[in-house]
């Protein structure tokens, strides 16, 4: 997105969301003729947001301004959880909650994020020339 309120300013945006989960299951026999059942579900969260002005502008013909500041941030969380269980009660029904033994349970959550802001400041003096010669 880019937005122009005047003809030296710009403004520029920009948002992204990513959301996904994902789901592992398995169903297995055991060399005892027990089954083991076994689950993972994994959430994925993204999102992202950039901002930008700049300003650029000639004063009097000689002096050339112009200026950028932004800002950046990102975000990530990643949480997982993974259960299993042994002892089906009935076979071919693939609800965890039908394991009867060795009940294990784990997840884990991570997360980051990154802020960033810049800046920059440009000046510059607009050159003129001027050449005069002598006839002799």
């Amino acid at each position: 997105m880019a937005y122009r309120p005047f003809d030296f300013v710009s403004v520029g945006a920009n948002f992204s969301y990513v959301f996904g989960t994902t789901t592992n299951d398995a169903y297995a026999y055991t060399t005892d003729g027990s089954t083991t059942l076994f689950e993972r579900v994994i959430d994925v969260r993204d999102w992202g947001v950039q901002l930008g002005v700049q300003f650029s502008k000639v004063f009097a013909k000689k002096h050339d301004v112009a200026a950028l500041l932004g800002y950046s941030q990102e975000w990530e969380s990643r949480s997982s959880l993974t259960a299993s269980r042994k002892k089906v009660l009935i076979d071919g029904v693939d609800v965890i909650d039908g394991g009867t033994e060795d009940m294990q349970n784990s997840g884990n959550v991570q997360e980051w994020a990154l802020r960033h802001t810049w800046r920059e400041l440009h000046s510059q003096q607009v050159a003129t020339w001027q050449c005069a010669g002598t006839e002799i």
